[in-house]
């Protein structure tokens, strides 16, 4: 990967080492992320108070009505700096030469992987963790999800529903601990980008690519740009997913035919290794549909250790995270886990997916 130094000046604005032939395109893409962020707090605060979705005691009726209205204030004069985000978006897009941003840590690197982490991390702008996921917003968790992670101290950890808007912030954590980070995967100037984020220690053997998927989404989903992040390191490929959510008839066919690019993906990108699909596959495996997913062959260890577990937290008894396999690796072993930083408050409505190899 050609990379570039940039001088202590420089370091204030963005991480120091990217892709040199998209610098530009790469530098427009931060400051579409970073100006909207504002947007994104006021509008997390007008959910907070305003509807109160966490449902917070502590608040009266008066500081809900006075914080929720000045939030929605601050929301409304913030609103055009979105606009702005996804005018310098499309910029980068049209300059850009990859749908991802590299950034460079300073970690020590590791030769190989011995743990691999997945979580979907409830980690979307905004009020969206609180309207779909009953969590806190994403800024409130990182702390949470630093302790999480050190305690963890996988090689890889790949991030699901992790907004583009706290990339710089997900990089002061762990510039220290990790050397790879992939971030802002999939940007999308006219919604809402992939949401992935893949931090490594172990060094990738040839160039990433981020996938797009080529079937057309139902209702709010066309808003988001879905595809398939595959990294490969010295050991094993990995296809990093999250899948078309839903229970309708739309919703079941779009997913099966996304199982079938991922097929197609593991199958012309074969480079002789074992493959790792990983992520939220969005089709449960208490459910007829999972036949679709058992009819590619693929191996579950996670169902193989522990039978049909819940992976999401909100009572819907959902098994739809995970790591699939694409042949038998006696050396691997997962666990399931609950996130938690310092107190035992969930970081997420999902478990996190842990693969041990020895």
């Amino acid at each position: 990967m050609e990379k570039i130094s940039f001088n202590e000046t420089d370091e204030a604005f963005r991480p120091q080492e990217v892709f040199q032939d998209d610098l530009l395109a790469k530098r427009i893409l931060h400051l579409a992320n970073e100006i909207q962020r504002p947007f994104w707090y006021m509008e997390e605060n007008f959910q907070r108070y305003a509807f109160n979705h966490l449902k917070d005691e502590s608040l009266s009726v008066a500081q809900r009505i006075f914080k929720g209205t000045l939030s929605g204030i601050g929301a409304s004069l913030s609103v055009f700096l979105v606009f702005g985000a996804f005018a310098l978006k499309g910029l980068s897009s049209a300059l850009s030469r990859r749908e991802f941003t590299y950034w460079e840590g300073f970690g020590l690197e590791k030769d190989q992987e011995k743990k691999v982490l997945h979580l979907n991390a409830c980690m979307l702008p905004g009020g969206f963790p609180m309207i779909f996921g009953g969590m806190d917003g994403a800024g409130v968790r990182m702390e949470g999800l630093k302790t999480f992670i050190q305690r963890e101290d996988p090689d890889i950890f790949f991030l699901s529903e992790f907004t583009e808007t706290q990339s710089g912030k997900l990089f002061e954590c762990f510039k220290s601990d990790y050397k790879h980070f992939f971030i802002d995967i999939g940007p999308n100037a006219c919604g809402i980008d992939s949401s992935m984020a893949v931090v490594s220690k172990v060094p990738v053997v040839r160039s990433p690519r981020f996938f797009p998927t080529r079937v057309p989404a139902e209702n709010e989903q066309k808003l988001y740009y879905r595809g398939y992040f595959h990294i490969e390191t010295k050991a094993r490929s990995y296809l990093y997913m999250h899948l078309h959510p839903g229970d309708s008839k739309c919703a079941k066919e779009i997913r099966r035919r996304q199982l079938i690019e991922i097929k197609a993906i593991t199958e012309k990108e074969s480079n002789g290794k074992l493959w790792a699909i990983v992520g939220d596959m969005n089709v449960d495996r208490r459910s007829d549909e999972y036949r679709e997913v058992e009819a590619l062959s693929l191996q579950d260890p996670l169902f193989k250790k522990y039978g049909i577990i819940e992976t999401t937290t909100d009572g819907s008894g959902e098994s739809i995270d995970g790591i699939w396999l694409t042949g038998g690796d006696d050396e691997l072993s997962v666990q399931a886990k609950l996130p938690c930083g310092s107190s035992k408050t969930p970081l997420s409505d999902h478990l996190a997916i842990i693969a041990s190899i020895s």
